[in-house]
């Protein structure tokens, strides 16, 4: 009826390899971003109330810093008075939240033809994090919360099912990535907004 599962962890980095652009040259290269440390904790918890209903849950603590980076200043010009490098030691690691869970609630309805109908719904929830490694409010994504839902029915043998789902219900804007690319302009890249759809699957 319950399976927990539990870990904890600390990672050390060395010698991380990025992607530089020299604002100076106009050119990019890989270079060492020195190191960085990242410590948390998981917890999953699979239960079965009753028969055929699921209700699952995960979440993720996590602290990850930069613990030694000096790089390039994308921001530097000869004009304008601003460091050559910049020292982001202490910096968040990118895409690194705080915390971040899922709640995954689905039903198994069988049927007297042998078939079966699923119905599910999924949360995920977020805390805030930064996109790049210069941590700024432009690349900050704040918390967010992302609804999907979906009605599976499976045929008897269980080798075909049909599937009607719908991702980001709530049409969250969600920050993926972000790049200071040239000209010290910032690329943002962004999840799906609301998507519907239909699958079709075959197992074999």
């Amino acid at each position: 009826r319950m399976v927990l599962n539990l870990s904890a962890f600390y990672n050390d980095y060395k010698n991380l390899q990025i992607t530089i652009l020299d604002q100076r040259t106009n050119l990019s290269y890989y270079a060492s971003a020195g190191a960085a440390r990242s410590y948390g904790a998981e917890v999953e918890l699979r239960t079965l109330p009753v028969d055929g209903l699921h209700v699952d849950l995960t979440g993720a603590l996590l602290d990850a810093k930069f613990t030694a980076y000096t790089r390039p200043n994308p921001f530097y010009t000869a004009t304008n008075g601003d460091p050559i490098t910049t020292n982001l030691a202490g910096k968040d690691v990118p895409m690194s939240p705080t915390f971040k869970g899922t709640a995954s609630v689905y039903y198994d309805l069988d049927l007297a033809s042998g078939a079966r109908i699923t119905p599910a719904v999924n949360v995920l929830y977020s805390t805030a994090y930064y996109s790049t490694d210069y941590n700024t409010a432009i690349d900050r994504q704040k918390a967010y919360a992302l609804l999907d839902a979906n009605l599976r029915w499976t045929s008897p043998s269980t080798q075909i099912y049909v599937e009607a789902f719908g991702t980001n219900l709530t049409k969250q804007a969600v920050l993926y990535s972000s790049t200071v690319g040239n000209n010290q302009r910032i690329q943002q890249s962004y999840g799906p907004p609301r998507v519907y759809g239909l699958r079709l699957g075959v197992r074999y």
